[in-house]
């Protein structure tokens, strides 16, 4: 499990932060190796501010990792992340929180309202992903 801190990106003026967000269909990717599409999205004082669309085709994990930080993202939501995925996004500077499923304007908004931890984002057989 890879849980960090998403105070990534706080300022004197509020939160503001970019996050990177792996989805199929509306969900979030169940695993970020396979994902082809990620939501980049700008957060300022707990508002989506901007947002687009950055495809993917199956990149090594440190060049997309080394993409998302030449973006500035600074977090990562998404499903299942391999041991690549994640010592890449640790070399990059990329938090992550995983394990999470769902509708990704739910979750965004979750993330936004700090709900992200209710049972119903979390992935089947996961038991907690916050400690």
């Amino acid at each position: 499990m890879h849980v960090r801190s998403a105070n990534a990106g706080k300022t004197e003026e509020g939160f503001r932060v970019r996050i990177a967000v792996p989805y199929w269909q509306h969900h979030i990717s169940p695993v970020l190796d396979a994902a082809e599409t990620l939501l980049i999205v700008d957060i300022e004082n707990n508002k989506v501010v901007a947002q687009h669309t950055l495809h993917v085709t199956h990149e090594q994990p440190r060049a997309l990792a080394s993409a998302l930080a030449h973006a500035d993202v600074k977090l990562l939501i998404c499903g299942a992340l391999s041991k690549s995925f994640s010592s890449a996004l640790n070399h990059a500077k990329i938090h992550s929180i995983t394990q999470t499923r769902g509708n990704i304007t739910e979750v965004i908004s979750a993330y936004i309202n700090k709900q992200l931890a209710q049972q119903r984002f979390l992935m089947p057989g996961c038991n907690e992903r916050f400690k």
